[in-house]
């Protein structure tokens, strides 16, 4: 039911805001290891992963998601940096995770891959999501283009990279508010999707503001 899902989405805005307000209550982190050797070491073996077998890049993204959710590491700025952008003739997740099967149009790689970036910036999954944050947001513009969102956001049909690659946009487009939505996606079809998207988001927001304030 429509009713139950909008239910839903409200339920889970109300638990975002919280956590928010949490973090914004919580004095600035200054310090963030340069180095940690023992967690950066399996950042680059990942990484090795990531390159070395390409035909089976969702197996070894649901391997690394495992990983994260059991050990919990912290990697260091230059760690994260490379998972990202890659280094030394290795590609980051930045340039594997938007790729699909355009000879099959399948989107099912891409769609683990970005979903994967999603949890990187996902403070309830990741404790140091405000680093990756601002890494992510501040990728090269040229870097970014790696994502394919026009491919990933445009048609009506059911794709499992969609909403990641949406919301993947969005938190890029926050922290880059001078830029046009139009510099990013070429394609009218994947402006409009992504506009009616936005405003989705900002009522359910808006829904969840004023329910927290009637209680």
């Amino acid at each position: 039911m429509v009713e139950f899902l909008e239910f839903l989405e409200i339920k889970k805005r109300l638990e975002m805001m919280k956590r928010n307000r949490t973090f914004e209550s919580m004095p600035p982190v200054t310090e963030y290891p340069e180095k940690n050797s023992r967690d950066d070491e399996q950042a680059h073996r990942f990484l090795l992963l990531f390159n070395r077998k390409p035909k089976v890049l969702s197996k070894s993204f649901k391997e690394f998601d495992s990983y994260f959710i059991d050990k919990r590491p912290r990697f260091s700025k230059l760690a994260i940096k490379r998972l990202f952008y890659g280094g030394d003739d290795l590609q980051g997740l930045i340039h594997l995770c938007g790729k699909f099967n355009f000879t099959t149009d399948s989107h099912f790689t891409c769609g683990v891959g970005l979903n994967l970036i999603v949890k990187l910036l996902d403070y309830e999954y990741n404790k140091d999501a405000e680093y990756y944050i601002q890494i992510f947001g501040s990728t090269s513009f040229r870097d970014i283009t790696y994502l394919y969102f026009d491919n990933h956001i445009q048609g009506k049909g059911f794709k499992t990279c969609k909403v990641p690659a949406l919301k993947l946009l969005h938190i890029f487009m926050n922290y880059n508010p001078s830029m046009s939505i139009t510099q990013i996606l070429n394609n009218e079809e994947s402006i409009q999707e992504y506009n009616t998207w936005k405003r989705s988001q900002q009522t359910t927001s808006i829904k969840a503001e004023n329910f927290h304030q009637s209680t």
